[in-house]
């Protein structure tokens, strides 16, 4: 497992995109086909963000990590991936 965040400060500036992209290129180096994700469903900034990058909607879980801890499921297919960090 793997959480990633960015500083408030930092946020709206593209750092969360640049990490991201980083990731998946080093997940493709690594051979690994498929990611998966999980999001907060009020973090409508992350969502697109994750779209804009080819992710997609797998289902929303209630209780995730616990009671009231919802999360949305996101997944790519990184043989289908075409961007670059």
């Amino acid at each position: 497992m793997l959480a990633l965040t960015v500083v408030e400060q930092y946020r709206r500036i593209g750092v969360a995109e640049k990490l991201t992209l980083h990731l998946i290129n080093v997940f493709k180096e690594k051979g690994i086909e498929i990611v998966m994700l999980t999001v907060v469903p009020t973090n409508l900034a992350a969502i697109r963000l994750y779209e804009k990058l080819g992710f997609k909607f797998v289902e929303k879980v209630d209780n995730y990590f616990g009671p009231g801890e919802e999360r949305i499921v996101m997944r790519k297919n990184l043989e289908e991936s075409s961007f670059d960090a």
